[in-house]
């Protein structure tokens, strides 16, 4: 069953913010950073004490995803 478009939407916008994210910290996209980089930025990410305003923003890309199945 495919997702609705505005929710469809938003996880392929959470996903390019990941990357961008991922580059803006470490250098490399997402998927080619080191297990320990993937690691460090979902646990900031997790975070509800998230230190800067590019990761909250992200804290909040996360509870998006994590809402797509309403």
């Amino acid at each position: 069953m495919d997702a609705p478009i505005p929710a469809r939407n938003r996880f392929l916008g959470g996903l390019k913010w990941v990357d961008e994210r991922c580059e803006d910290l470490f250098g490399s996209t997402f998927a080619a950073a080191s297990p320990k980089q993937q690691v460090a930025l979902l646990t900031v990410l997790s975070s509800p004490e998230n230190a800067t305003p590019a990761d909250r923003s992200g804290g909040e890309v996360g509870q998006g995803v994590v809402g797509l199945d309403d």
